[in-house]
């Protein structure tokens, strides 16, 4: 039996309520429980807490107004269940400036903040989807690294090195005070999982990331079925874009090279791909920087880090201003050479 998931939907906007019935229409065992902001009581329990960030811009039908945002009742909602996932939407872009002088408090009390559109498109799958997953965090044991762990599909290696990589809030596990503190429970836990572990490459590669680490181009590395073991398939995967573990997708591909390559042809790495897939030329990357096959990681234009290409380690350069985490990839730079 699959189990039910119910989302309370704070909204002010009662428009919004064709998308909460379509997104229950995508998924039967998806509840939704829509309520105008003046409606809805702090201590009503649910899986997931849905709250728009500006509930004061519509009356209810009886002319009265919430004086409040979306933060206003999350932080409600969470002096009453400190364990229990609250998501914030926009119908503006998402960055920091969306909430103005609330950026900072909102962006602390939220466990995600989606924008609207999203929501329309793929709500069903990011309601259900990931209040399962916070349902299976807070049913882990407490005070047990061992269960904290037990969430990736990884080797023991792998496992320790996150481990070391934890914060230490997380270094005995799960806290026990679900009803005295926040830190170190189940949803900040979520929180690093979603917000660095999936984050930022280093455990994980998105598909970028690992086509230009197998030496080829991200279009090539997507039709290759043969790193499909190396998916992240594990907690907070299923609403997000595919992600690959790094040890698996290089574990496969020195497998391959040792199946598909003979001892004698194996002098340059970075022809390895090429020779085991047969690729042609534009199936080979070049370096955004000098235009040369072969670059050896991603980096994020400096003008705008938006964009992301593969570059040489020698055409690129570390970002000074970005904090180096231990066991993820140095966040580099390029930019373009001058004519």
């Amino acid at each position: 039996m699959t189990d039910q998931i119910l989302v309370s939907w704070i909204d002010d906007d009662m428009r919004h309520i064709v998308d909460a019935k379509f997104a229950m229409s995508q998924n039967n065992n998806l509840l939704i429980d829509f309520k105008h902001p003046l409606d809805f009581k702090p201590d009503f329990k649910a899986d997931l807490y849905l709250l728009d960030d500006r509930l004061f811009q519509t009356n209810r039908d009886d002319g009265k107004k919430f004086e409040g945002r979306g933060v206003t009742l999350a932080l409600d909602i969470r002096l009453n269940f400190l364990e229990q996932p609250i998501y914030i939407f926009s119908n503006e872009k998402v960055d920091e400036g969306v909430f103005g002088f609330y950026s900072q408090v909102t962006h602390g009390i939220a466990d995600e903040i989606l924008f609207y559109k999203d929501i329309q498109r793929n709500g069903a799958n990011i309601l259900y989807s990931d209040a399962i997953d916070y349902r299976k965090l807070n049913a882990l044991k407490r005070e047990d690294v061992e269960a904290l762990l037990s969430v990736f599909s990884i080797n023991k290696e792998t496992k320790d090195e996150i481990y070391i990589a934890l914060p230490a809030m997380f270094k005995n596990g799960l806290s026990l005070g679900a009803s005295e503190k926040s830190e170190g429970n189940a949803v900040s836990y979520a929180k690093w999982i979603k917000n660095t572990l999936l984050r930022f490459p280093g455990f994980l590669y998105d598909s970028l990331y690992s086509a230009t680490a197998v030496g080829m181009t991200q279009q090539t590395f997507i039709s290759k079925t043969e790193f499909n073991p190396a998916c992240y398939c594990d907690i907070f995967s299923k609403a997000r874009e595919q992600l690959w573990w790094k040890h698996k997708l290089l574990s496969i591909f020195y497998s391959l090279v040792d199946e598909r390559i003979p001892k004698e042809e194996q002098e340059d790495p970075r022809t390895y791909a090429e020779k085991i897939f047969h690729l042609s030329a534009n199936e080979i990357p070049n370096c955004e920087v000098c235009g040369e096959k072969y670059p050896d990681t991603v980096a994020h234009y400096v003008k705008d880090q938006t964009i992301r290409k593969p570059v040489h380690f020698y055409c690129s350069k570390i970002d000074d201003s970005a904090e180096n985490l231990l066991f993820f990839d140095e966040h580099r730079i390029f930019d373009y050479e001058e004519d």
